[in-house]
């Protein structure tokens, strides 16, 4: 058995109680939240109350779904995440992972001190069946596989037999009796299985005289051959982790219909007989029986449910139980555990979020988005800069986060900048304007809420980057597609943009 450090056990923060969106769950045994895309799974137990939930990424489309310490539609599971079971004194009673649905449940205790028990045998046979003939299905055709809500599955145990037959009708036209040898080879494969059985078999009759026939009665005489090659019940017994895993029943996978195919061969000597009636047949039969440990209701009590260690490049985000309470992520390098008391009834949505690296702090930086340039030729530049996830409004308004490179690796100060809480953007005043023509790159210092550091740059520049300008009379005209109006105001604005350009030229 093993144990941890009892100081750690249990230690649960203040819980941030989510008012909103109670009615994902509903009361009673099997309780499930309604909306999540990962319930595609019911988690059974037999009789026994259920410690079940989810190992998922809190990463979602809808910014204000991210990092919030629920399930929520569209953040995938996390499939093959550790989740382990401590009680009252800290002894591991229990470890199982995550299914493709990032869904994880503890139904029962393995008893270890009762002695291995056997499911009740299951028979699929095959009727008597004209060989050769492929894939032909049992009756029943299929199995059901083991359900392990009964317990621990240690071995599987898999006889097969099969018998075939052939008849024979011998006639002897000649005038003296002739001696005649048959042999009758046959094959079978059982497929469907985690691997093919295949067995064979061989039989011979003879010599025995086939007396002349009888002119009075030419059917007196004729000689039938009854071979049967018989192939008694061998029996598999499989433990490897493959084959109990291949036949124990989970999601959308409950029952095998395995097949069998089958060939045979007859040889028979004896120069100017003459042989009628020539079949050959096969039946088989297969019977599957699963061993297993039974298991025990978890006892009522308190226990510690543990999520370690962490998912390859996934850390620790938030923890959460019903009704609607969400835990802050653990300290780094502590573990994430959830306490519950099992008193008979089940206890579902045990949830464990994990953030990608770019998590710093609970937070997520954001991303920059796009960028749109507005001003045209000695107009000062304005540049609005778009971001995807939550901002810390003092770093976006830091200018020092913030400069322009131009082609040639001259650098442009930002003089001034401004967050906008409710378009998520930063408008961004460089030291000087920057040629609507040309191409730009701009270096942002993500603002994260906790600092990440991380510094990324985003290019820009060309018409089709221009927002818009504004004319002589102060009037705003937009520009789409980097398509400048030819017309009315945009033509004025355009001829005197171009005179003051002349002009400065001259004065220089």
């Amino acid at each position: 058995m093993s144990t941890f450090g009892g100081n750690s056990v249990g230690f649960l923060s203040r819980p941030i109680l989510r008012e909103s969106d109670r009615s994902r769950f509903t009361a009673g045994k099997k309780s499930r939240p309604a909306v999540e895309e990962l319930d595609r799974l019911v988690l059974l137990s037999v009789g026994c109350p259920e410690i079940s939930g989810f190992v998922y990424l809190d990463v979602n489309n809808t910014v204000a779904l991210t990092n919030n310490g629920h399930l929520d539609p569209g953040e995938q599971p996390i499939a093959g995440a550790q989740v382990l079971l401590y009680d009252a004194n800290n002894k591991l009673v229990a470890s199982t992972t995550t299914d493709i649905f990032g869904a994880y449940s503890f139904d029962g205790l393995s008893n270890t001190d009762n002695p291995t028990v056997s499911t009740t045998p299951q028979v699929l046979s095959l009727g008597s069946t004209p060989t050769p003939f492929t894939d032909r299905s049992y009756t029943p055709t299929s199995f059901n596989l083991f359900d392990p809500s009964l317990g621990t599955l240690t071995s599987v145990s898999i006889s097969s037999s099969a018998t075939l037959n052939s008849s024979i009708v011998a006639e002897n036209p000649a005038p003296i009796p002739i001696a005649i040898t048959a042999t009758l080879n046959g094959s079978y494969q059982i497929n469907g299985l985690l691997e093919p059985i295949v067995n064979s078999g061989t039989t011979t009759a003879g010599p025995v005289l086939v007396q002349a026939d009888d002119p009075l009665n030419p059917t007196a005489n004729d000689l039938p051959f009854n071979l049967s090659v018989s192939n008694p019940s061998t029996t598999q017994v499989l433990t490897s982790p493959a084959a109990l895993q291949f036949f124990t029943s989970g999601a959308g996978r409950t029952t095998i219909s395995p097949t069998v195919s089958a060939t045979a061969d007859v040889l028979v000597t004896g120069t100017g007989v003459q042989f009628t009636n020539i079949t050959r047949a096969q039946a088989a039969t297969m019977i599957i029986t699963y061993n297993y440990i039974p298991k025990v209701c978890i006892p009522n009590g308190q226990y510690t449910i543990v999520q370690n260690p962490n998912p390859d490049q996934l850390i620790n985000g938030k923890t959460s139980q019903p009704p609607d309470s969400v835990y802050p992520a653990p300290p780094t390098g502590q573990l994430q555990m959830l306490q519950v008391t099992v008193n008979d009834v089940d206890l579902p949505h045990n949830d464990f979020a994990k953030l990608p690296p770019g998590f710093v702090g609970n937070e997520v930086c954001p991303t920059p988005g796009t960028i749109v340039r507005y001003g045209l030729h000695h107009q000062q530049t304005q540049l609005v800069l778009s971001f995807v996830g939550t901002v810390d409004p003092v770093r976006a308004n830091n200018p020092a986060n913030y400069s322009v490179t131009t082609a040639n690796g001259q650098h442009i100060r930002i003089n001034s900048a401004t967050f906008n809480p409710v378009t998520n953007t930063v408008t961004l005043i460089p030291a000087r304007h920057l040629n609507v023509h040309h191409r730009y790159d701009l270096s942002v210092s993500l603002p994260c809420n906790t600092g990440c550091g991380d510094t990324v740059v985003v290019a820009f520049g060309g018409r089709k980057s221009l927002g818009g300008f504004q004319n002589h009379r102060g009037q705003f005209v937009p520009v789409v597609n980097g398509v400048l109006p030819r017309g009315g105001q945009g033509a004025r604005v355009l001829a005197h943009a171009r005179a003051q350009a002349r002009a400065a030229r001259g004065r220089g």
